[in-house]
């Protein structure tokens, strides 16, 4: 509220006046391993607080005390200090009056360097080694992990081009290179040139069916295509589970070293193509009992099934880098029907089936007679 600081009478009153008093800047109390912080009206520091300087009015007489305080700590901190290197490593930590401790086990890493000591500047020399005892610690000190190259390691893998993409039937390796880690390669081009190929397709179907599906009406966005440019290679590596993904894909002509940091490992790259004119259209068609799941690049559907529009048109894109086959993938038609046996509200004595299962084309289900001491069953409706 507004006072006059001459008179002390708060502006716009008669006869209410205000003492007005600068809080001390300097506080003559000590307290030993604390640094004073501000004044309270609580001796326990959990009141209002009044810092140094502040100018504060009262109508009547006013304590403070010195509090709270503030704990002094020594302090050593710990850089990593290089962008390559990975990890934390907590502070230690020391009360006002400990200036020495021994340095914590650096737990830092640096792939392809090895830690050396600790400096005290980023940039400055090693001035202590890992675990080394320190004095003189007041405040903060800092602690910068110093790096040096690793010699020389052996470590080779082995790099393999495959023919044809990932996931292709049949797929072959075009090239095999074994490299040591620290060698550069330059990725190769297309592992062999393209040119339009046409792509047929076999119904696949089994004469002991009892229907026939519907013959297929071809065009030439179903079975031809251009030949199709090479664009980049994707990377596959060969673990424990099988070949994944690596994450990364390489442009022919590209410098490429280190790969991979695992001694004997295996790299695949796949070729990728630009797929725009070397695709067909998939055809869709229909036999009664039996959906289309998609074209197989085998009799069997082993390996990717390529499926057409789920809403049954024309429109599931596959890319041809030869002369292909594909062959339909069938599926039966199934209808399952609950069995429910009970009479009256009563349940049977035994009642070891509760749906029976039909499937288009295969003899039907053999169906559980439930038995009751009361009931004689008759069927289910």
């Amino acid at each position: 509220e507004p006072y006059d600081t001459a008179t002390g009478r708060q502006a716009g009153t008669a006869g209410r006046y205000y003492f007005a008093a600068v809080i001390k800047e300097t506080n003559i109390f000590v307290r030993e391993g604390y640094r004073f912080y501000a004044w309270n009206v609580w001796q326990g520091g959990t009141g209002v607080v009044f810092k140094p300087g502040e100018t504060v009015k009262r109508t009547s007489n006013l304590t403070l005390y010195a509090a709270p305080w503030v704990a002094v700590k020594n302090i050593v901190r710990y850089h990593r200090n290089h962008p390559g290197a990975v990890g934390t490593m907590a502070d230690t930590v020391l009360k006002y009056n400990v200036h020495e401790a021994t340095l914590r086990k650096n737990t830092f890493t640096n792939d392809g360097f090895q830690f050396v000591g600790w400096a005290e500047t980023p940039d400055g020399a090693v001035v202590y080694g890992d675990m080394e005892y320190v004095t003189g610690i007041r405040g903060t000190k800092n602690m910068y992990a110093k790096w040096e190259p690793l010699p020389y390691m052996s470590r080779s893998y082995t790099l393999i081009y495959m023919k044809y993409p990932y996931g292709t039937e049949a797929n072959s390796e075009w090239n095999r290179l074994v490299l040591d880690y620290n060698d550069t390669t330059v990725v190769a081009g297309a592992p062999y040139t393209t040119s339009a190929c046409t792509v047929t397709y076999d119904l696949n179907w089994d004469t002991a069916r009892s229907t026939t599906p519907a013959e297929l009406s071809l065009t030439a966005a179903n079975t031809n295509t251009q030949a199709a440019s090479f664009d980049k290679w994707e990377r596959y590596d060969l673990t424990d589970s099988g070949q994944i993904f690596g994450g990364k894909t390489y442009a022919p002509g590209e410098t490429v070293f280190r790969l991979t940091k695992t001694n004997g490992a295996t790299i695949y790259l796949y070729p990728l193509w630009n797929a725009a004119n070397a695709s067909v259209v998939l055809p869709n068609t229909t036999a009664e009992g039996y959906d289309l799941l998609g074209w197989s690049e085998t009799p069997a559907g082993s390996g990717i099934i390529y499926t057409v529009n789920t809403d049954g048109d024309e429109g599931g894109i596959y890319t041809a880098v030869q002369n292909t086959t594909l062959y339909a993938q069938w599926k039966a038609w199934e209808k399952t029907i609950d069995l429910s046996a009970l009479c009256e509200g009563a349940a049977p004595e035994t009642h070891d089936q509760t749906e029976v299962i039909f499937i288009f084309d295969e003899p039907p289900q053999k169906v559980i007679v439930p038995t009751s001491d009361r009931y004689v069953f008759q069927g289910y409706y």
